[in-house]
């Protein structure tokens, strides 16, 4: 009798949560962090989970941490963006621009802008590119450009 009625509770709150207008994604990046008075260059990857609220089907909030691991450091922080999404259902795409901002350990916090496209057919798997403007709060490093890859479900 306790198996079934914890099955129950288990089936109703994964059907609560999927009636929910969340959903969660993981992310790839790569990109070349630079000092603004050097003229050497760091490689890394980034990877990033994230939940995202949809107020609308076209604006949501997302908010995400990540990890940054290059040879030599790593680093970590939470970013917080606000999407604004143009779904074409026809066509199973959805494009987004959201300007954003990312917290990052050791000072290096940045407004970021990017844009993506996702393919909903594809179970929602995306490909994007990232602005993080360090220039505009100067925090010692060059503008940063990304590429991505996500998945969400």
């Amino acid at each position: 009798m306790k198996r079934i009625i914890f099955l129950s509770f288990m089936f109703c709150a994964v059907e609560s949560l999927a009636a929910l207008p969340v959903d969660f994604g993981f992310r790839i990046t790569s990109g070349k962090l630079q000092y603004v008075d050097q003229p050497d260059f760091e490689k890394y990857v980034e990877a990033e989970v994230h939940a995202q609220y949809y107020f609308s089907n076209m604006f949501a909030l997302r908010l995400g941490g990540f990890g940054r691991f290059s040879d030599e450091q790593n680093y970590g922080g939470a970013q917080l963006s606000a999407p604004l999404i143009l779904d074409v259902n026809r066509l199973g795409l959805a494009t987004y621009m959201a300007p954003g901002y990312r917290y990052m350990n050791k000072g290096l916090s940045a407004p970021t802008l990017e844009s993506g496209l996702n393919l909903k057919m594809l179970g929602d798997l995306g490909i994007g590119y990232r602005l993080i403007l360090n220039e505009w709060v100067n925090n010692g490093l060059k503008t940063e450009g990304q590429f991505f890859v996500s998945i969400s479900f």
